[in-house]
């Protein structure tokens, strides 16, 4: 009787464990995938323009800041902070960027965006574009 119950038990874990490998994801369905290897366009078209430029774009510029189309290159990447002794975007130093800071909300920053912050996933690769050197690509 006890290797019929043991046999019985093994089948049913098999079952369980093959039923629960087709409900597994890979990724959250609330965050957004992002490439592989982020460029500037990517960052502007699907951070700056939809979520930034309403405070930080051509008629309202908080912090001295405009982050709209054709500018916010421009406006970051070397640029000094009005609020820091770093650079916005310090390229190849994504730890040294003050854009990094607010948008991981280091330091006692206020997180960037307020409307909530960015996913980790996007945040990294923003790091990573820094990382990169920054190109304008």
């Amino acid at each position: 009787m006890k290797v019929f119950t043991n046999v019985l038990l093994f089948l049913l874990a098999v079952v369980v464990l093959q039923n629960c490998s087709d409900q597994i994801v890979s990724t959250c369905d609330t965050e957004k995938e992002t490439p592989q290897k982020v460029t500037f366009t990517y960052i502007q078209n699907e951070v700056f323009t939809p979520i930034c430029v309403s405070c930080h774009g051509d008629v309202l510029q908080q912090g001295g800041l405009d982050l709209s189309s054709g500018n916010a290159y421009g406006n970051l990447v070397n640029a000094a902070s009005t609020s820091s002794s770093l650079k916005r975007v310090q390229p190849g130093e994504s730890q040294n960027s003050y854009l990094m800071k607010r948008l991981r909300g280091e330091n006692g920053e206020t997180v960037m965006p307020p409307s909530g912050k960015l996913s980790g996933a996007l945040i990294d690769s923003i790091a990573a574009w820094i990382d990169r050197g920054a190109p304008q690509d």
